[in-house]
């Protein structure tokens, strides 16, 4: 849907709804499309408040971001309080638990390691 913009020029858009596809998320974080600068970050619901922080920040700066959600509770949690996220495909993983206490080198952190760098290159 449209509506009229605070200047009585062109009208503006809806923002797409977040539904934990990347698409959605990643128009929401950079309406423009493509080429420009966006922010991103990846977590689980440990991480929450290292998030929160992180979008508070990026927001406070103006900065296009996007969240990467480790779990669905974390994206739950993020949508929640307006953050623009999406969900990993670690968090479409049942079998997947990310567990922080775990060196670099174990299975845990291989994964994240892997996706979050997958991740990166797809956007």
């Amino acid at each position: 849907p449209a509506s009229a913009s605070p200047s009585g020029s062109a009208p503006l858009r809806e923002p797409p709804p977040l539904d934990g596809e990347l698409e959605p998320a990643l128009a929401r974080a950079a309406p423009g499309g493509p080429g420009g600068l966006v922010v991103l970050t990846f977590g689980d619901k440990g991480y929450f408040a290292a998030l929160s922080n992180f979008v508070a920040h990026a927001r406070a700066a103006g900065v296009p971001y996007l969240v990467g959600a480790v779990d669905a509770d974390a994206f739950r949690e993020l949508t929640l309080h307006g953050a623009t996220a999406y969900l990993t495909p670690l968090a479409r993983d049942a079998a997947y638990a990310f567990n922080p206490s775990n060196s670099h080198d174990s299975n845990s952190w291989v994964r994240f390691a892997r996706m979050r760098t997958g991740e990166v290159a797809r956007i």
